[in-house]
């Protein structure tokens, strides 16, 4: 069956399920696009661009021929796994921010046709406020090649991800993890930890600069799925937590000794690390 002649459901219509079902619209890739979401308010929002919507779970794994889920990492293993037991022949992706734990997950049913897949992008916006067409637009869209996979079900995921402005990109799923958890993870527990210290009876809005709400953006995000996306890649987060640690504990051995040369080397040091990917 062509792409043209299938139908797609989106599980889960947070502000990347809400953006996917919106570029697939928009790119016209599938013949029919549905969606379902627990929140009812929602999902009615979404009854403005979906062709079809359905009412709970199990009617909406019913009616897609490409599953995709879209809710937390967490949730999507669990439904992930219904999806197995009752509809196996069908074929499932994902867009969660983790992947080894996903994978394992896919891998405990022989046959079974699922890839994993990750679109690098979003902001803090929750929900249906951050539904955005070109959110993907230019942007990587992680997907885990498998020998188990069959061509036809990999083209299908590959040229979605092309029809919606993407750039697909291959990876190892416990690479992908390791990377992540440096680069996207852990800044959601720094973020939280310094939004943490706030205390609006003692620092007004006119103490927050523009440099305390950039590095506790994330902190607004989401806590359902920064909290699945945390203890999915609890391993490899934590092991950067601790490199971070290291890190942190120079800076502030500087700042005890009042060493001013050390703790100039190392902000130059470190400067340098930042403009190496900030140009």
């Amino acid at each position: 069956m062509k792409a043209d002649e299938k139908t797609a459901v989106l599980i889960g219509l947070g502000q990347i399920g809400g953006s996917l079902a919106l570029a697939l619209k928009k790119a016209g890739y599938f013949k029919t696009v549905g969606g379902f979401d627990v929140n009812s308010d929602r999902l009615q929002k979404a009854g403005d661009f979906l062709d079809c919507m359905y009412s709970n779970l199990d009617e909406a794994l019913s009616a897609g021929d490409l599953i995709i889920l879209a809710a937390p990492v967490l949730e999507n293993i669990r439904i992930l796994g219904k999806g197995f037991q009752t509809y196996p022949d069908k074929l499932y992706t994902d867009v969660g921010s983790t992947k080894t734990q996903m994978m394992e997950e896919s891998r405990k049913k022989p046959g079974i046709r699922f890839i994993g897949g990750h679109p690098f992008s979003g902001t803090e916006k929750e929900g249906d406020s951050g539904w955005d067409s070109n959110l993907f637009s230019g942007k990587p869209y992680f997907w885990v090649q498998e020998n188990s996979q069959s061509i036809d079900d990999q083209s299908c995921i590959i040229n979605m991800i092309k029809a919606i402005g993407a750039i697909p990109k291959a990876i190892d799923p416990e690479e992908h993890d390791r990377a992540l958890a440096l680069t996207s993870h852990l800044p959601i527990l720094i973020s939280l930890g310094l939004a943490g210290m706030l205390d609006e009876d003692v620092y007004s809005s006119d103490f927050i600069g523009s440099g305390f709400l950039s590095t506790t953006r994330i902190a607004g995000g989401s806590a359902e799925l920064g909290r699945d996306i945390l203890i999915s890649n609890r391993e490899a987060v934590l092991n950067e937590m601790t490199r971070f640690n290291e890190n942190l504990a120079k800076l502030v051995e500087s700042l005890e000794n009042s060493n001013e040369n050390q703790l100039l080397e190392l902000m130059v040091k470190f400067k340098q690390r930042y403009s190496a990917i900030s140009h």
